[in-house]
């Protein structure tokens, strides 16, 4: 998905009479969800209407909202940890006691343990 499908999307949702911050609403969650970065997805919202009342947190926050979404109310790693077990992965995982925070993982197909 690229900034020229967003300016499409746009132009389709004025000509149908829709609200602009709605359509700059969905452009912001297709832009999250396509991985524009949030600098790029502002600048794009902004040539397309410069009075938009939009903060550089709003496209950070929306971000946040989208990938615990995604996550499913689960931290990163546990969300990752989720889909290997999901898929028959093995994997490890070691943290930081002090903080919680990831500091290792290995992660091998079950094929490949065989061999080693």
């Amino acid at each position: 998905m690229g900034v020229k499908r967003y300016i499409t999307h746009t132009i389709a949702a004025l000509n149908l009479g829709l609200n602009l911050e709605l359509s700059a609403f969905g452009i912001l969650n297709h832009a999250v969800q396509a991985g524009i970065q949030p600098q790029q997805t502002l600048t794009f919202l902004r040539g397309l209407e410069p009075e938009i009342p939009l903060l550089p947190q709003d496209i950070y926050n929306q971000a946040s909202q989208i990938h615990r979404d995604i996550y499913k109310g689960y931290s990163t790693t546990k969300a990752l940890a989720n889909n290997l077990e999901a898929k028959g992965i093995k994997y490890h995982i070691l943290k930081e006691d002090s903080t919680d925070q990831l500091k290792d993982l290995f992660w091998a197909y079950p094929e490949s343990i065989k061999y080693l």
